[in-house]
Formats: structure tokens, C-alpha cells, sequence
């Protein structure tokens, strides 16, 4: 039986199983490219500095562990470190 194995490049990793005899191409997500994404890296921080004069009144208080929530997901899959915030 002989294990599987990977083998990485600059921005790919290739994965062959032997016993199957198949390999699978893993592609990165490029998760800066979603819109999602680029939302938030754009407008989250304004969205927070303006929340307690326009919207507080609706939707309530700025809850705090949005902030956790969204660096979290601007920094999954992401090697680079963030320089702003």
C-alpha cells in the first residue's frame, strides 16, 4: 500500500493517491477576488465609525465579536500578513 503524496508549486498543490490512480489539482480560493470580500476590506471600518449615528437607532448596539467574525474571515487562507488595522 502506498501512501498518497503532494506536490506543492508556487501556487498549486497536486495531490496523487497511487491506489486510485488519480490526482487532484488544488487551486487556492483567491478569497480577495469575491465580492464579499472586497465589500468588507472596503467599507467595514466606515460602517463601524458611522454605526452608533445611523444605525443604532434600528438594528441596536454595535455588537463587539462582529469585529472577530470579519478579521477572521479578511485573514482565512491569507499568508501574508495584514498591514492596516
Amino acid at each position: 500500500m502506498e501512501p498518497a503524496f503532494a506536490k506543492a508549486t508556487a501556487d498549486r498543490l497536486v495531490v496523487c493517491n497511487p491506489q486510485k490512480a488519480t490526482s487532484t489539482l488544488y487551486e487556492p480560493r483567491r478569497a480577495q477576488e469575491t465580492p464579499l470580500y472586497q465589500l468588507l476590506e472596503s467599507h467595514y471600518e466606515e460602517v463601524k465609525a458611522n454605526w452608533e449615528d445611523r444605525f443604532e437607532r434600528v438594528y441596536g448596539f454595535w455588537r463587539g465579536f462582529v469585529d472577530k467574525v470579519v478579521f477572521r474571515y479578511l485573514d482565512c487562507g491569507i499568508l501574508q500578513p495584514r498591514t492596516s488595522w
